[in-house]
C-alpha cells in the first residue's frame, strides 16, 4: 500500500524501502474575497450560468460584479423589439424578441463534443460539455465578456464537463493565501476553492415574448 515503486529483475522484485510524507500545513491565513462565481443551471431556459458576483478590476481590486456591469452597461433600449420607439405606443401588446438578464450572468451551453468518442465519430456516443457563450447588449448589439478570470482565463472555445455543475450548483472562488513553514519562511499565493451551491435559478431570459404596452 505505502510503496513508492517496485520493478522486476528476472525473478525478483525490488521495492524501494522509504516512506513519501509529502510536506503539509495545520493552518492557512485566508484573506478576503477576491473573485466569486456561482455556477448554476437554468431549466427554465436549458442553460448553465456563471454569475461573476465579485471579481477583480484593471487594478486588481475586488468589486461586485452586477454594480461593476450596471456601470459598464448603458440602459437597454428597445433595438431587439419589433417596431421602433414611438411607433407602437398606441397598441395594445409589444413584442420584444428576447428579454436581458445582468451583465455579469454568463451563459454556459450544452454541446455535444467528441471527446470521449474512440473510432468513427457516431451521434450516439458524444459527450455533453458546457460551452461558454456570451449575452448580447441590448444597447449597442456587442457581446458581453466575462471579466473574471476564472471564466476568462481560458480562450474560445471554454468548456466545462456537464457532471461538474450539478442541480446543486458550484460556488468558485480566488482569495490570497498565507502561511509559515516550519523554517520561519513566509509562502504566500492566490488560491481557489470549490464549494456546493444552494440549488437552481431562473434568469428569467424569455424569447419571443408578449407584454401590454405601458
Amino acid at each position: 500500500m505505502f510503496t513508492l515503486s517496485k520493478y522486476k529483475d528476472r525473478d525478483k522484485q525490488h521495492y524501494t524501502p522509504y516512506f513519501f510524507l509529502p510536506p503539509t500545513i495545520d493552518y492557512v491565513l485566508t484573506g478576503p474575497l477576491l473573485e466569486e462565481i456561482k455556477m448554476l443551471r437554468d431549466e427554465t431556459a436549458n442553460l448553465v450560468w456563471g454569475i461573476e458576483r465579485m471579481y477583480r478590476t484593471y487594478y486588481g481590486e475586488p468589486v461586485s460584479g452586477y454594480d461593476h456591469s450596471v456601470l459598464l452597461q448603458s440602459k437597454p433600449s428597445n433595438a431587439l423589439s419589433d417596431g421602433k420607439i414611438g411607433e407602437d405606443q398606441d397598441l395594445p401588446l409589444k413584442y420584444r424578441l428576447m428579454t436581458s438578464v445582468p451583465g455579469n450572468w454568463i451563459p454556459f451551453v450544452p454541446v455535444h463534443t467528441t471527446k470521449l468518442t474512440i473510432g468513427p465519430i457516431d451521434p450516439i456516443q458524444k459527450h455533453i460539455e458546457l460551452q461558454r457563450a456570451s449575452m448580447i447588449n441590448l444597447s449597442d448589439l456587442t457581446c458581453i465578456r466575462p471579466n473574471s478570470r476564472l471564466l476568462n482565463e481560458v480562450p474560445s472555445p471554454y468548456y466545462v464537463d456537464e457532471a461538474e455543475v450539478h442541480r446543486n450548483g458550484v460556488i468558485l472562488s480566488e482569495s490570497c493565501q498565507l502561511t509559515v513553514w516550519h523554517t520561519g519562511k513566509v509562502f504566500l499565493w492566490i488560491g481557489r476553492k470549490k464549494f456546493y451551491g444552494a440549488g437552481e435559478g431562473s434568469s428569467g431570459l424569455l424569447f419571443d415574448s408578449v407584454s401590454e404596452n405601458s
